[in-house]
């Protein structure tokens, strides 16, 4: 994606609940804001990129933690 403008901070996991565990673990992006909140394609707004960083952000969790520790934490598979 290339980028329009700023960049904003972007919780991989973003639930209510999940928010606060991406941050201890550093599971953050930064993307514009079109790509983070206000097109078609943002990831606030588009259900399949969503899937992709939250793939991306369990498959960097586990290379340090393992699968196990994921399901234990995040309770729920995303690969």
């Amino acid at each position: 994606w290339s980028i329009y403008g700023y960049r904003e901070e972007h919780h991989v996991f973003f639930s209510a609940h999940q928010k606060s565990l991406s941050e201890e673990y550093g599971l953050k992006v930064y993307l514009c804001r079109r790509h983070h909140r206000e097109s078609p394609d943002a990831v606030h707004q588009n259900q399949r990129n969503r899937r992709i960083l939250e793939t991306k952000g369990q498959q960097a969790f586990e290379e340090r933690y393992g699968h196990k520790k994921f399901i234990e934490i995040f309770k729920k598979n995303y690969i």
